[in-house]
């Protein structure tokens, strides 16, 4: 129906392409409720050995309602569906609009076991076991597409040290840990043709999956001189899908690709933070202080991306690709609306950009420290990554007459 009988096209992407501008609104109203409680309890079994026992209950309760109004052309674009109800508040596509309300609860009892021995004055070490839990949650494009997502849950093993040396001048501390996540819960973007009734647009939703992981923790700080700290702080990662499905669209159809046993897409090997502070004081007690730290995260591994073939130059809209890795061969899985190519350019989807950001500050400090004058700066050296993807509405807009006019995400600070 055309209500308004103000319909000029069929489609949001024809409404983008005629430059028509319309309205469409969604509206979300949520009320969540957390209760929590803990005890910890710590026995000395000798001078040097303790070991401490903790127990946490958490309970969360979540209601979430959703309303998406028709805009005044009636098309279907950024918000699929337009919320509606039948008399007892369930969706139904002949009934009236109204907000769609959910309600689930989540509750969790985790421990945690700790063993320290000060082997040294300066020097402790400890076992650990502990447990965590972080409540489920909806989506919100409405259980219409995506039901709630379950709780996230990780167990983690650990043993570390922590120590202070040359006249505590230096402290080191550093860990090493294995984890196993069930349920990580992670955003994602789903295209259309993988969500119930098949919309034009997909949507970000939260999705689950099940990961393991090993890997270790350096932390450094050294009091060079009284008014000089420097510090080093270093991780490596290495953790792999134990339960992975993604939805994902090839030459038009929805497939579910199993990624166990790849490689966790969404944390890096290896990062590393280097800094330092320095403070200068003056006789009628104010103070100059300085501050600089690099930070270095490696790039992760993608089994996804879109090439991109520039036809600016030509004057003509450019080619865009979707790559997708299927049983560990890179395919097309999105040709492009106007280009010819039948075969990916390469056999991997190149790694994300090594990330790396040199933050500085100088602050001067009154002397009864009841003001401060400061300046910095962020991204010195005013890094951007190499590879960014078109992706979100630019891809899911790919029409015969237009390449989608790719939309990019945001880069870094400059």
């Amino acid at each position: 129906p055309d209500p308004f009988n103000e319909r000029t096209v069929t489609s949001g992407a024809q409404a983008l392409a005629d430059d028509i501008r319309y309205r469409e609104q969604i509206r979300i109203n949520a009320k969540y409720r957390s209760y929590a409680g803990f005890t910890d309890v710590t026995y000395d079994i000798t001078d040097t050995l303790s070991l401490t026992g903790g127990v946490r209950y958490t309970y969360d309760d979540k209601n979430f309602g959703r309303y998406v109004k028709f805009n005044d052309y009636v098309i279907a674009f950024a918000f699929p569906t337009e919320t509606r109800l039948d008399g007892n508040g369930n969706y139904d596509p002949d009934g009236n609009l109204g907000f769609l309300q959910s309600d689930e609860d989540w509750s969790k009892l985790t421990p945690r076991v700790v063993l320290e021995w000060q082997a040294l004055e300066e020097m402790m070490l400890y076992l650990s076991y502990a447990e965590g839990y972080k409540a489920g949650g909806f989506n919100s494009a409405g259980e219409i597409f995506a039901p709630a997502f379950d709780p996230e849950e990780v167990a983690n093993y650990e043993v570390g040290i922590k120590s202070s040396w040359l006249d505590n001048t230096v402290r080191m501390n550093a860990a090493v840990f294995s984890y196993t996540y069930d349920n990580l819960q992670s955003l994602v973007f789903v295209k259309g043709a993988c969500l119930p009734g098949a919309p034009d647009l997909g949507t970000y939703l939260f999705e689950t999956s099940d990961v393991e992981g090993e890997g270790f923790e350096l932390n450094v700080n050294w009091l060079a001189l009284p008014s000089l700290e420097l510090y080093f702080n270093t991780g490596y990662l290495d953790a792999t899908y134990k339960r992975k499905d993604e939805r994902t669209v090839i030459d038009g159809v929805c497939q579910v690709i199993d990624r166990s046993g790849e490689t966790f897409a969404e944390s890096p090997d290896v990062n590393f933070t280097v800094g330092a502070n320095y403070s200068l004081d003056f006789s009628n007690g104010s103070e100059l202080a300085f501050s600089a730290a690099y930070n270095f995260t490696g790039g992760m591994p993608r089994n996804s991306c879109s090439y991109v073939v520039n036809n600016k130059a030509a004057g003509q809209p450019n080619d865009v690709y979707g790559l997708t890795k299927v049983d560990g061969k890179l395919i097309i899985s999105d040709f492009s609306a106007t280009g010819d190519l039948t075969e990916p350019p390469f056999n991997e989807c190149p790694d994300g950009d090594d990330r790396e950001q040199l933050n500085a500050r100088v602050a001067y400090n009154s002397p009864e420290r009841d003001w401060t004058l400061a300046a910095f700066v962020t991204n010195a050296t005013n890094w951007t990554p190499d590879n960014v993807d078109p992706g979100g509405l630019g891809e899911e807009l790919a029409t015969a007459f237009s390449d989608g006019s790719p939309s990019y995400g945001r880069t870094e600070e400059p």
